[in-house]
């Protein structure tokens, strides 16, 4: 069985775009959300030339098929988002981490395994389910190698800023 790892992240300002989509959807939107971020990115001046996407995703989309998604990449230090692109800032959270071996072959199972994971061993959180899609490139936006899927959880130590 794949490793769950507890994992906290910091906060992050991100440029994303986002909305309610149909589960249905998901491939065609995900593929034009990263081209639209990989654009604007790569329009902005000092932009760095590898960033990782990431993606949020309400669970409504997968128990009722529709629900809030939002992809993003970490915001260039210093240009402002172009029309259609938000720039926002994801807050601090801690997560119970899974990597996914592969692209989004078979993803489902390791959310199944996650998913069982967190409700054993640890308190889920209400938040989206976060993921990082280690592997891709800004050239190709959806060569997924190693996926992370983020699932929120309570905090199990103590807050240290």
């Amino acid at each position: 069985a794949a490793e769950v790892v507890v994992r906290r992240e910091s906060s992050l300002a991100v440029w994303s775009v986002g909305g309610i989509i149909d589960v249905s959807d998901i491939d065609g939107w995900f593929s034009a959300s990263l081209q639209q971020l990989r654009t604007a990115v790569a329009a902005a001046v000092g932009a760095p030339a590898a960033v990782t996407p990431g993606g949020l995703y309400e669970r409504a989309l997968f128990l009722e098929q529709r629900g809030s998604a939002t992809m993003f990449v970490p915001a260039p230090a210093s240009a402002e988002p172009p029309e259609g692109i938000d720039a926002t800032t994801l807050p601090k959270s801690e997560f119970a981490v899974l990597t996914h071996k592969g692209g989004h072959d078979g993803i489902d199972r390791s959310y199944a395994a996650l998913g069982i994971y967190v409700n054993e061993h640890l308190i889920s959180g209400q938040g989206p389910i976060r993921e990082h899609y280690i592997g891709s490139t800004l050239a190709e936006p959806t060569a997924l190698t190693a996926p992370e899927i983020c699932w929120p959880i309570f905090s199990t130590t103590a807050a240290v800023d």
